[in-house]
């Protein structure tokens, strides 16, 4: 049940009010506020009229019960509501009255009606924290190059290669390099240890012991093989590992990897290019672009720990709590988008909450930090700056602009952008006043 502020005329009461402030540290404080009976009358007038109209009493029609009744049978009931109702009304004179601009909803601590009819109640707010910061002009970066060598191409269209590559089977016998498909059964000591049907085996040294290896060259589909091997002591499957074991395989396949080759014919079937060269240009270009965003990223975060370094700033606790389970949760959803069980995920709970804490300790102090800056240097998101960065946003959602901004303003998100773009202005400045070594 709401009570609106028009029920009392505050301005009557406001100089009267008795609060005392405590300070808590340099970003929280405990207010304790005393309200005499003649300031909370009307509020109790009200709360009592209301419960008189809505409950029913026995032996009276709903809403004709005597008050008194209705205050004796409901009492814990209605002082709740009482409570409730005046620290509802009170509370946002209480910080006016306290000069108190709060960052988090202010903690309602303690309350109680007094004996005389007033009431007390204890609250504890959060303020902006006050930044000292010592130096954000001048800093010294390293900034990584983001040139592309024809080897990180070279590499891409390998990949490529491999994408594009097919197994195809092939009337000869194995070699290196190649796939075999078998019937594979483990013996130790005369009982079947390990037993699979239609087992995918590459061939390499990397993949299978010496021993091993040698044995499953020179095969061809359909022979049959039994061979005794002592498994080397750091095999995978510990239950034969240093054992010597009878194997059995039958091979169902043997396949061959077959790549495309590298030439225009590639370049016109994948990239839709006339030439070779000219695919290899694009993915230049696009390499050239990954890595200069990833160096930019970088950039900002070596300089996001110096400017936390020269900055002196407490976090209020309430907000960081509240960032930290934010962070908490993008964390645990980019393990679920990653395909790890929830259980898993629950199990680790305790380690992504102290890492999402250090996160989000350090976004907070760089929120505010920025915002220091350009307070400081008088950096704004002008009308005509912020025009212009809704037009190239919308056109990156092939959207409008009017679109574009009926969408934010439906999602209550528009405001937010000018900070964005505040925020990024002041990125920028601090980046153009620092020395940046680039290599």
């Amino acid at each position: 049940m709401q009570i609106s502020e028009k029920i009392i005329d505050t301005e009557k009461w406001r100089n009267q009010l008795k609060i005392k402030v405590k300070k808590i540290n340099s970003v929280e404080k405990e207010l304790e506020v005393n309200l005499s009976e003649r300031e909370i009358q009307s509020v109790r007038n009200n709360v009592y009229s209301r419960w008189q109209q809505k409950v029913e009493v026995p032996g009276y029609r709903k809403g004709k019960a005597p008050l008194e009744l209705v205050i004796k049978k409901y009492s814990n009931e209605i002082n709740n509501d009482l409570k409730e109702h005046i620290a509802s009304l009170f509370y946002k004179t209480v910080l006016q009255e306290a000069k108190i601009v709060p960052i988090s909803a202010p903690l309602m601590l303690e309350s109680e009606l007094t004996f005389d009819g007033g009431y007390v109640f204890k609250m504890k707010t959060e303020e902006v924290p006050k930044v000292k910061i010592s130096k954000y002009k001048n800093l010294k970066l390293k900034k990584k190059s983001h040139a592309v060598t024809d080897d990180e191409v070279n590499d891409v269209l390998e990949n490529m290669k491999k994408e594009r590559s097919q197994l195809l089977d092939v009337e000869r016998e194995s070699l290196k390099g190649d796939f075999l498909i078998i019937d594979w059964q483990v013996s130790l000591d005369g009982k079947v240890v390990d037993k699979k049907e239609n087992k995918s085996t590459f061939l390499d040294e990397k993949n299978l012991f010496s021993d091993l290896l040698n044995n499953l060259l020179g095969l061809r589909k359909d022979d049959s093989k039994e061979f005794e091997l002592v498994v080397p002591d750091d095999f995978v499957d510990k239950k034969i590992a240093g054992k010597k074991c009878l194997f059995a395989i039958t091979v169902k396949a043997v396949r061959e990897k077959k790549s495309p080759v590298l030439n225009d014919d590639f370049a016109k079937e994948v990239g839709k290019k006339e030439t070779l060269e000219d695919l290899k240009n694009t993915i230049k270009d696009e390499l050239g672009n990954y890595k200069e965003k990833q160096v930019e990223m970088e950039l900002e975060g070596a300089m996001f720990e110096k400017l936390i370094s020269e900055t002196d700033v407490e976090i209020p606790p309430q907000l960081l709590d509240r960032q930290t389970k934010k962070v908490a949760q993008d964390m645990a959803l980019r393990l679920f988008y990653r395909g790890v069980p929830r259980e898993e995920v629950e199990k680790q709970t305790d380690v992504i909450l102290k890492e999402a804490q250090l996160e989000a300790e350090k976004q907070l102090k760089v929120h505010f930090i920025l915002q220091e800056i350009a307070e400081k240097e008088g950096i704004i998101a002008s009308d005509e700056d912020f025009q212009a960065y809704v037009e190239k946003l919308a056109q990156q959602h092939k959207l409008s602009v009017e679109e574009f901004k009926a969408k934010f303003e439906k999602e209550g998100e528009l405001e937010s952008l000018r900070e964005d773009l505040r925020r990024q202005k002041v990125i920028e400045y601090v980046k153009q006043t620092s020395e940046i070594v680039t290599g």
